[in-house]
């Protein structure tokens, strides 16, 4: 899920899970003919350079997360639905030439959106134990003959996400980065894993930062379903919103769009039933928001 929670082995884990998740749904079997796929859904996004991410036994336990192909199926697809919606997020708006994701884990948007271009900025905050653990992946790619050119022009920033210091680090002095243009900010996996009072500061912070233009994309979860002592993951989970709308919009962000999972499905996959809810449905959200 997320790449922001505090333990560096729970931290390793979750990325290497939602990185095999990505491996699997960029080499599942499809078969196609005349745009007509044969199988449940067309493939949802390709992200070749997330098998380098990983070793075998990474991808195991990824595949072991979803005991056979019916789980993996319905329960992998919310991750795979959640990547294609922070994707088009970028790619629905070209005009706007910087981009930064925050928690970006083992990500490798930079290198996998055709519509990237080398004017656009790119930004990956992320712990230290990550972006390190990164650099060193897409280096014994390169060694082994992977092309690892970027798209579009590539930052990292080395920080602790539930604190303010990645501002500093994004605005300080020879950034490439500019308050007065817009931004499309991604956080994928990672709001609802923030303490109240952090996930506040860094809306404010994002609102300071954010130009007429701007673009916020993320996904959220419900008071509820954050407190839910059923699901596994919901120990590392702290903030719920209810009203995801409002909520935005208190930060300056007017124009809202906040589609649940289950709409989410529809709108990719064209049909209701494709995924297992964590919860009870209509408790997670992915919002789009614009300034």
């Amino acid at each position: 899920m997320s790449q922001a929670a505090t333990s560096n082995d729970t931290v390793s884990s979750t990325a290497k899970v939602m990185t095999g998740i990505r491996v699997l749904e960029t080499e599942r079997e499809i078969s196609c003919e005349q745009d007509v796929c044969s199988s449940d859904v067309p493939r949802l996004f390709s992200d070749p350079m997330a098998r380098h991410m990983l070793e075998q036994e990474d991808l195991n336990l990824a595949w072991d997360k979803f005991e056979n192909q019916t789980g993996y199926i319905k329960a992998m697809r919310i991750f795979t639905l959640r990547t294609r919606f922070h994707d088009d997020a970028i790619t629905d708006h070209p005009e706007v030439k910087q981009i930064v994701i925050l928690g970006a884990g083992l990500d490798a948007r930079a290198y996998r959106l055709p519509s990237l271009t080398k004017e656009m900025k790119l930004w990956e905050v992320d712990t230290p134990e990550m972006i390190e653990y990164k650099s060193k992946k897409f280096l014994a790619a390169g060694d082994k003959g992977i092309d690892i050119e970027p798209k579009s022009q590539r930052f990292s920033i080395q920080t602790n996400l539930a604190t303010s210091s990645w501002r500093d680090e994004l605005c300080g002095p020879g950034s490439a980065f500019k308050k007065d243009i817009p931004t499309v900010w991604i956080l994928e996996g990672f709001v609802y894993y923030l303490p109240p009072d952090s996930a506040l500061e860094l809306m404010r912070n994002i609102d300071e930062l954010s130009a007429p233009g701007s673009v916020w994309a993320g996904d959220i979860m419900s008071e509820k379903l954050t407190n839910d002592s059923t699901q596994s993951w919901s120990a590392m989970w702290h903030f719920g919103c209810n009203d995801p709308e409002s909520w935005l919009k208190s930060f300056g962000w007017n124009d809202v769009i906040a589609n649940s999972l289950e709409e989410t499905a529809k709108k990719y996959t064209g049909y209701d039933g494709m995924v297992k809810y964590p919860g009870e449905p209509g408790q997670y959200w992915f919002v789009l928001a614009k300034r």
